[in-house]
């Protein structure tokens, strides 16, 4: 079975999949340099069509918001709907704190939502 047919198979099952990569601290990537890497691999919307249309299966909003001067209060909904219209897997990232955020991200198009600090 692929990466993708057992993770589609657990979604079903358990109705919904939680991931979440922080690095743990004393870890391998626990390293300045490793966290800038990755904070650096945020694209924006034409860099992630064309990762989509080169084979990426899952495209997140991960930093969508935190790479400006100042952060949103709500979650880039805008951006979940454009890129689900292209065909990408959109998992849904950043700012969203509630059950109602959550249902909306879905309403927009994404395939699954990450939940980092829910409030209700």
């Amino acid at each position: 079975m692929s990466l993708l047919a057992g993770l589609e198979q657990r979604v079903r099952e358990n109705g919904g999949l939680i991931v979440s990569c922080q690095p743990v601290p004393g870890s391998p990537m626990d390293k300045p340099e490793i966290v800038t890497a990755m904070a650096q691999a945020g694209a924006g919307i034409s860099e992630e069509v064309d990762g989509h249309q080169k084979g990426v299966e899952f495209i997140g909003t991960t930093l969508s918001g935190y790479t400006g001067p100042t952060t949103p209060v709500e979650p880039d909904l805008a951006m979940v709907a454009q890129l689900s219209h292209t065909g990408c897997r959109v998992i849904a990232e950043g700012r969203y704190d509630t059950p109602a955020l959550a249902a909306s991200a879905i309403a927009h198009g994404a395939w699954a939502v990450t939940v980092g600090s829910a409030t209700q």
